[in-house]
């Protein structure tokens, strides 16, 4: 009898111990899967993350590009136009030299002319006197 409990016992015991085993690997089963559920979280939002990071630096670099492109637009522009404004003013100069020539032209021929008539007077008048004393020597 005594062995019979102690039979029983023993095999209550190892049903226990079963139990109690079955119990562990499926309370182990259930923390290796609540851990990869965490880590596979984890991994996904690191990844989120590491996306959201890319995109941001993706947009700052196409915004500074844009900003570049902008300024070297404006750069090229301002160097247009003081292109223009050189052609302008070295055009105008032209216009003022060209008018100032024709100005001296003008006086120079004006002068010219002068010179002319006073010669042409000058020469009348030594003519009229050469020929007053001519008719007065003949006289």
């Amino acid at each position: 009898v005594a062995q019979a409990q102690q039979t029983a016992k023993l095999t209550e015991e190892n049903a226990r111990i079963g139990t109690d085993q079955q119990v562990a690997q499926r309370e182990a089963a259930a923390k290796q899967a609540r851990d990869t559920a965490v880590i596979e979280s984890d991994l996904a939002v690191n990844k989120r993350k590491t996306d959201a990071g890319r995109e941001i630096q993706i947009a700052t670099q196409m915004n500074e590009i844009a900003i570049a492109n902008k300024s070297k637009e404006q750069s090229e522009a301002i160097a247009d136009a003081k292109t223009a404004e050189a052609l302008a003013v070295s055009a105008e100069e032209k216009v003022i030299t060209a008018r100032a020539i024709e100005v001296a032209d003008r006086d120079r021929q004006t002068a010219v002319l002068a010179a002319r008539k006073e010669a042409e007077k000058k020469s009348t008048e030594v003519i009229v006197a050469a020929e007053a004393e001519k008719k007065a020597s003949l006289d």
